[in-house]
């Protein structure tokens, strides 16, 4: 009985840190120019404003979904006079 248990607990480990690796390399494998693409079209579609990212993309699948820009300005790339 204790070996059945002790075969389990190290399937479910195994499944457990296989998932996580996945996780993991996904976030290495979605190219970030289209993630940035796609943010920018919602944002553009939510709020009427033309956003401008200037700086750097992330990209995070774990524990949640998140997309983080370093440089952002929302409006017209015009210069004011």
């Amino acid at each position: 009985m204790a070996t059945g248990l002790k075969r389990l607990g190290l399937g479910v480990a195994f499944v457990g840190v296989v998932a996580f690796a996945a996780l993991a390399a996904m976030s290495y494998l979605i190219p970030a120019d289209n993630v940035r693409d796609a943010v920018k079209a919602e944002i553009r579609a939510v709020t009427g404003l033309d956003p401008q990212v200037r700086g750097a993309t992330s990209i995070s699948l774990f524990p949640t979904g998140t997309v983080s820009f370093a440089d952002v300005a929302l409006g017209d790339d015009r210069q004011r006079r």
